[in-house]
């Protein structure tokens, strides 16, 4: 009786624990794009910096809270096995392959006119201060002549520093939620932890982008679906890198043309 009530409480703690760092994680995102970044740029922030700065400013937040967390775990096992950094295998790459597709394909085809739609309902529309490429209302001429404020044409810079920094808080995304969330939550919810995983992650984490609700569902559950499938973390990461860096591609493209 005492070992079951013990089980009890840390499964009711793993998912208090997931409540509060993915609700955490939304809740930063919500203040720092809805209330901070247009406070940001009245006061002569640009928005090169102030929109990437408030976007990831609450993945780098948590990484320390997540780091402390799997301290006191006292996990005999290494940070790269707890976090299922693991080796690439051929089948991994296969099931990479599938999720990049379905991403895409969900995405930017047959979701897109669902989440244009959606935005123009009042309730889920977009703040008016969004950039082009993250409000669905905005028309998007290609190629751009800027992005966040910054010419792009000839600017190589801006790509360089971009790359880096997106690609980083992407695996950070993909080291907390899958690689330090997913294996503790698959001891609460066993073969359905990749949805409660995927749902805290679209409605936890995303919930301001409203407008996105039916759209960002199949890649928001197809990546830690895989993730627990292979039981490695650098499928997830590249499920969702790979379909970001269509914006590399667009930046890319309005720089040289």
């Amino acid at each position: 009786g005492l070992s079951l009530n013990k089980d009890y409480i840390n499964k009711q703690r793993i998912i208090l624990e997931s409540l509060c760092c993915f609700g955490l994680g939304g809740l930063v995102l919500y203040i720092g794009l809805y209330i901070l970044f247009p406070i940001a740029l009245k006061i002569g922030w640009s928005q090169a910096f102030a929109f990437p700065f408030f976007l990831w400013v609450g993945i780098f937040l948590l990484i320390p809270i997540v780091i402390l967390l799997y301290k006191n775990e006292k996990s005999s096992l290494l940070l790269s096995e707890r976090f299922r950094l693991n080796k690439i295998k051929s089948k991994d790459i296969k099931w990479i392959i599938v999720g990049i597709l379905i991403v895409i394909l969900s995405d930017f085809v047959i979701m897109d006119p669902v989440q244009k739609a959606m935005a123009k309902i009042p309730f889920f529309s977009p703040p008016t201060f969004f950039p082009e490429l993250f409000n669905p209302l905005k028309n998007i001429e290609l190629p751009l002549d800027t992005l966040l404020g910054v010419k792009l044409k000839g600017n190589w810079s801006f790509l360089f520093i971009m790359i880096p920094l997106h690609s980083l808080a992407m695996f950070l995304e993909e080291f907390i939620w899958r690689g330090y969330f997913l294996p503790k939550q698959e001891r609460v919810f066993g073969k359905w932890a990749w949805l409660f995983n995927g749902l805290l992650w679209a409605y936890g984490v995303h919930f301001i982008l409203k407008w996105a609700y039916i759209a960002f569902l199949p890649g928001m559950l197809i990546t830690p679906f895989l993730a627990q499938k292979t039981k490695n973390t650098w499928v997830s990461f590249f499920i969702h890198a790979v379909p970001n860096t269509i914006l590399w591609i667009i930046i890319l493209v309005s720089i040289i043309s």
